[in-house]
């Protein structure tokens, strides 16, 4: 699915588990930024960061419970972990 000409969307429907992308500057084309939800100190929903070990990949997670990765996303290495600021 493409989505195109958008201010912002909500990927996810169960706050704080989902991420909000909106565009840079007057056009989606110059980039986006996601934005994840998280609490300090808290368990229960928190936000990852992963580069993927073997593909060109790096992926933002937002979580609302732990919840097991796909097997694709266990090869990858954590950049940043909500939890461990």
């Amino acid at each position: 699915m493409d989505i195109i000409n958008f201010d912002n969307f909500r990927a996810g429907s169960h706050f704080p588990g989902c991420l909000d992308i909106e565009k840079l500057g007057n056009h989606e084309q110059m980039g986006v930024r996601a934005i994840a939800y998280c609490f300090p100190n808290s368990n229960e929903s928190f936000v990852q960061f992963r580069k993927h070990n073997k593909d060109y990949l790096v992926a933002l997670f937002s979580f609302n419970y732990e919840v097991e990765l796909e097997d694709y996303w266990k090869d990858s290495t954590v950049i940043w972990d909500s939890r461990e600021q």
